[in-house]
């Protein structure tokens, strides 16, 4: 009969020990995520897109200013720029892997470069899409748009 994996037969503390040195973990890209998404009451990026695939934004798009989204910058309200368009993240604060310090560091700024240094794979508006607000208002669009607050 045939010898070896899945046949029978074969040196079955082989077989073990060469599925041992098979499972050694690799250190995660992002050392500063969160090691234990439990402690986050089960919310994991996992999670957020089970969500946000469920959601559809109800927001007309609107224009705002730097200073405006200055002004959210706290963990009750967070919002944020990436590619010129404004998100309100306040709700992915608690499903972010990196945890709450982490992504605050973008909180009522342009983050752009911040976001493209640690997520270059990391499609914003796709995990974001449904808590877009609008977009930044530019001198480019100050003859098409209408600012808000």
């Amino acid at each position: 009969g045939a010898v070896g994996r899945g046949r029978g037969g074969g040196n079955p503390d082989a077989a073990e020990s060469e599925v041992k040195e098979r499972r050694v973990t690799k250190p995660s890209i992002t050392p500063k995520h969160n090691s234990n998404p439990k402690a986050a009451g089960g919310r994991s990026i996992l999670h957020w897109m089970k969500k946000i695939k469920q959601l559809k934004n109800p927001n007309k798009l609107k224009y705002f200013t730097a200073d405006q989204v200055a002004l959210h910058n706290t963990t009750d309200d967070a919002w944020t720029i990436i590619d010129g368009v404004v998100y309100n993240f306040t709700e992915f604060i608690s499903y972010h892997p990196g945890g709450e310090n982490t992504v605050m560091q973008g909180a009522g700024i342009d983050s752009t470069a911040l976001f493209k240094k640690v997520h270059q794979y990391v499609n914003a508006k796709m995990m974001l899409e449904p808590f877009i607000l609008g977009k930044l208002y530019s001198n480019r669009t100050a003859g098409t748009a209408s600012r808000t607050s």
